[in-house]
């Protein structure tokens, strides 16, 4: 069903997905100390050369340089430590790497540990820092930052200073503070239209748009009352608060926070504005000439207002430059040049550095939920444990060899994991062949030859999401073989040990203290906030309307002017309420609810499957999504591997609509998973379009409908 698709595309077809290698390196960057990182690359010892130094930001000087060498593979080790600052969402790290991409674990001193892979570019492997080392910032220290991002775009003030000498020039203290009370009020306005999810223009076309209204105004000969300009005023002041909310809202902040920003912003904004348009009105009446001002500055303005405007439109119209507040601030890096590919000396072989040099190779590979241990073989040793002599082995006997060989395998392993006993969920047992991309089954039964023939084992056991301690207990040694290399594997590295009959006990403990990816839950409906304060005071001033108590124009003024200060405070939530009301804030539910459905399967059992994918998906969709994943987990099981989901983005939120109970959007995203078999890990990455229904059952978002609309491969 094409409903389920999205999560079929990662298994696919094993004997393609095992063969293949796209070049793909595990690293890992771990924080020892602040200002003091190691970064480690696993290599197979041929592409070494294809190695370069990482390029750390200029602060950052390479104190070490070391490798490590086993089993054909080598990690190489940088130490880069900084006597200033450390790492910072800001910073760019640039690996120039002659490979295809990495998949970079990063571990933080308070425990913080993140992945997601990353492909090469022209420019190398580029690897934004923001999403590690970004820092959880209280609000007094956001509205402190915002403030001295406003204070340093002064130029932003340009538009209002001109408008305010252009008012200043009509020489009405009342009608000019009016003007400015409607234009605040207008740009309060927005606030409510942001937060209800009512769409604004860009910040550019509102600031050309205030500096239209100041040539409107400097365009009359002469205007003996302001008041005309009032209704400009609140739709110019609305639009232009309008504009500064779709600007802040893309901030990574709660709505909360954004409304507190807007806030400052309009009020930083107007109280310059007003108290600027007041001075150049009381000074003018002082020290100049009445006429005079209103002769020439007013002309003059528009003048410098028309010039303005023209600048604007060329600096950031034409040139499409439209971040007027700079809010995508720039990382820091530094220049370097992407070394050439050396060629590989002295006629080295480039053949997979997983052929069979050795009788016997054992894996330990260790997932979240799930724990394998696998052996390759080579067929000789195993014939001559079974006491056969023949040359090769015919296609009658294979299957009965396999299923002695996988029964002896059970019984001759013990695991524990966290000091429990652990018994295998499925085992298998396959003749394989060796490429590029490692070990693949083979796609047909042949009559397989002594000396070249080879076997894989594989044993699967469920486990907790996250385990501290493995132990094996490892008696399978096949005629000939007293001690054979193994490899640990988890997500973040490998780990080599030689095991053999004297020293048989294969231990592993777990480096870090808690999960890669967080707890499924269900995406609760974040109730709506009434903010009663601000209604109080706008009752208030409702009142001193109703009794046309005109006379108290500075209690109306004050009334209106303190229910917007109060309207992002002092909110009491609605029992069943529910947001969110912008674009942004449906596309984070939609990438959670996401996430949610890919990793359901990470369990084994099939009704722990079913629960928690039900916290994510509802309706008819809940039942096609766990069904068609069944059967592509049987076809997946044939290699004993699982894949798994590492990391999902959302790229876009396309033809957003309201529907009953909910939201209906073109969804599109990527994700990436990979697949670790005997070793070796291959990866995958797709993008899907989808036609997603979102919907509130039961207080909590779940997809009750999808639609896919395209899906392509990216490798």
């Amino acid at each position: 069903m094409k409903k389920a698709l999205l999560l079929i595309a990662l298994l696919g077809s094993l004997n393609s997905l095992y063969a293949d290698n796209t070049g793909i390196l595990k690293s890992r960057l771990i924080e020892l100390a602040e200002g003091d990182y190691l970064l480690e690359v696993e290599v197979p010892i041929l592409q070494e050369s294809a190695i370069g130094d990482p390029v750390f930001p200029d602060r950052f000087i390479l104190s070490e340089k070391g490798r490590s060498e086993f089993q054909g593979m080598v990690t190489l080790h940088y130490r880069y430590n900084s006597l200033t600052d450390a790492l910072n969402e800001k910073d760019l790290l640039i690996l120039p790497w002659i490979i295809n991409g990495t998949s970079l674990t990063v571990f933080r001193q308070d425990g913080d540990l993140k992945q997601r892979l990353y492909l090469r570019t022209l420019e190398g492997i580029k690897i934004p820092l923001g999403s590690y080392f970004h820092k959880v910032r209280t609000k007094g220290e956001i509205v402190t930052a915002w403030i001295r991002q406003l204070l340093s775009r002064a130029e932003l003030l340009i538009p209002f200073i001109l408008l305010a000498l252009i008012l200043a020039s009509f020489e009405s203290l009342r009608s000019a503070l009016n003007f400015c009370l409607i234009f605040f009020a207008g740009q309060s306005l927005a606030m409510v239209t942001g937060e209800l999810g009512l769409p604004g223009p860009d910040l550019l076309y509102a600031q050309l748009l205030v500096l239209a209204l100041a040539l409107f105004i400097a365009s009359f000969r002469d205007i003996p009352d302001l008041r005309v300009l009032f209704a400009p005023a609140g739709v110019v002041g609305y639009l232009f608060g309008a504009g500064l909310f779709n600007e802040i809202s893309f901030l990574p902040y709660s709505p909360d926070i954004l409304l507190i920003l807007h806030l400052l912003s309009t009020v930083y904004w107007n109280l310059l504005f007003t108290l600027f348009t007041m001075f150049l009105i009381l000074a003018s009446s002082i020290l100049i000439e009445k006429g005079l001002l209103s002769s020439v500055l007013k002309y003059l303005c528009g003048v410098f207002a028309l010039f303005f405007f023209l600048l604007l439109f060329q600096e950031r119209v034409v040139t499409g430059e439209r971040d007027v507040l700079n809010l995508s601030a720039g990382t820091n890096q530094s220049r370097y040049d992407l070394p050439d590919p050396q060629v590989l000396q002295n006629n080295q072989n480039t053949k997979s550095m997983l052929s069979m040099t050795v009788p016997a190779q054992a894996y330990m590979a260790i997932d979240p939920f799930e724990l394998r241990i696998e052996v390759l073989l080579r067929l000789d040793e195993l014939m001559s444990t079974l006491h056969m002599d023949d040359n090769s082995l015919a296609l009658e006997d294979q299957k009965d060899f396999l299923i002695t060989l996988i029964d002896e395998f059970v019984s001759s392993i013990r695991v524990s994991a966290d000091d429990v006993s652990l018994h295998p969920i499925d085992k298998r047992a396959d003749f394989v062949t060796l490429g590029s991309g490692g070990v693949s089954l083979r796609s047909t039964a042949v009559i397989e030859k002594r000396n070249e023939g080879l076997v894989g084992l594989s044993l699967i056991y469920g486990t907790a999401e996250l385990l501290r301690e493995v132990q094996v207990e490892w008696n399978f040694f096949p005629s000939g073989i007293d001690s054979l290399p193994g490899r640990t594997s988890q997500i973040w590295g490998t780990e080599a040990v030689m095991i053999s009959r004297e020293d048989n006990i294969w231990a592993w403990a777990n480096p870090v203290k808690r999960s890669l990816f967080p707890e499924i839950q269900e995406i609760s409906v974040k109730s709506a906030g009434i903010p009663f304060l601000s209604i109080l005071f706008l009752i208030g001033a409702a009142v001193v309307v109703i009794r046309k108590a005109f006379s108290q124009r500075l209690a109306l003024s004050l009334l209106l002017l303190t229910s917007i200060l109060t309207y992002p405070f002092a909110r009491i939530p609605i029992p069943g309420g529910w947001s969110p009301r912008t674009e942004e804030q449906i596309a984070a539910v939609t990438e959670a609810l996401l996430t949610n459905l890919y990793r359901s399967f990470d369990v084994q059992e099939d009704r722990e499957v079913y629960d928690r994918l039900a916290l994510s998906v509802s309706g008819e969709l809940l039942q096609d999504v766990f069904l068609q994943n069944r059967k592509a987990m049987v076809l997946e099981n044939k290699g004993g591997a699982r894949a798994r989901m590492d990391h999902l983005e959302l790229l876009s939120m396309d033809n957003l609509r309201k529907e009953k109970d909910g939201f209906r959007a073109d969804a599109e995203w990527t994700v990436s998973g990979s697949v670790s078999h005997f070793g070796h890990t291959h990866y995958r990455k797709n993008r899907y379009l989808a036609d997603i229904l979102l919907t509130v059952e039961e207080k909590s978002w779940k997809i009750t409908n999808l639609k896919m609309l395209r899906e392509e491969r990216e490798f």
